[in-house]
C-alpha cells in the first residue's frame, strides 16, 4: 500500500522535474539561436530591439524555472522517495525470509514429533 503511494509521488515529482528540465533546455537553446541570428543579421547596430526583448524574456524565464526547481527541492524529494522504496523492499524481503525460515523450522519440528507419542508437559520427566 505504501509502495503504491511512494510510486505515485515519485512519478509526480519526476514528471514535474522532467518537464521543467526540458523547458529550460528548450528556452536556453532558443535564447542561443535568437542571439546568434540577431548578431548575424545586425552585427554592428543595436536596432534589433525585438530580439533583445525576446532574449531577455527567455533568460528571465530560465532563471525563474531553475530557481523554483531549487526552492521546491524536487530532485531531493525524488531521491528520498527512491530511498524509502528501497527500504520498504528490503524490509519486505527480510520479512519474507523470516517467514520462510519460521515455517521451515515449524515444519521440521512437527515432522520429528510425528513418530513420538504425545505426552503432556507436566508428565514428562526431566533428565
Amino acid at each position: 500500500m505504501h509502495d503504491k503511494k511512494l510510486s505515485f509521488f515519485y512519478l509526480k515529482y519526476k514528471k514535474i522535474f522532467d518537464r521543467c528540465s526540458v523547458a529550460v533546455i528548450i528556452m536556453s537553446s532558443s535564447l542561443t539561436f535568437i542571439e546568434s541570428v540577431s548578431l548575424t543579421l545586425n552585427p554592428v547596430t543595436d536596432e534589433n530591439t525585438g530580439a533583445r526583448i525576446v532574449s531577455l524574456t527567455f533568460s528571465t524565464l530560465i532563471a525563474i524555472v531553475t530557481a523554483v526547481l531549487k526552492f521546491k527541492n524536487i530532485k531531493e524529494k525524488i531521491e528520498s522517495i527512491v530511498k524509502a522504496k528501497e527500504k520498504i523492499h528490503n524490509c519486505q524481503a527480510k520479512l519474507f525470509n523470516f517467514d520462510k525460515e519460521l515455517k521451515t523450522t515449524l515444519f521440521m519440528s512437527d515432522s520429528t514429533k510425528e513418530g513420538e507419542e504425545c505426552t503432556p508437559i507436566s508428565r514428562q520427566q526431566s533428565p
